[in-house]
């Protein structure tokens, strides 16, 4: 969770601490968001990113075959 300022932000000159504010200086409630929402993502980028996971590990496997054969030929040398 993570707070929100929906006016603007300032600095108390004697305390130093954080206020949220309207134009008139009058104190505004700060607003709890979610800092993560799921329903923010789309199903096309969900996919995509899913696709290329699977795709490194793949990639990992392969390379990791590869270099088992290799040296396996190597020592048949």
């Amino acid at each position: 969770m993570q707070l929100e300022c929906p006016a603007t932000v300032n600095t108390d000159p004697t305390t130093g601490a954080v206020l949220c504010q309207d134009g008139t200086g009058a104190s505004v409630g700060w607003v709890v968001t979610p800092s993560f929402d799921l329903t923010q993502l789309d199903q096309g980028t969900i996919t995509s990113y899913f696709s290329w996971g699977w795709f490194i590990v793949f990639l990992g496997w392969a390379t990791g075959k590869g270099v088992s054969v290799f040296i396996q030929f190597l020592k048949r040398i």
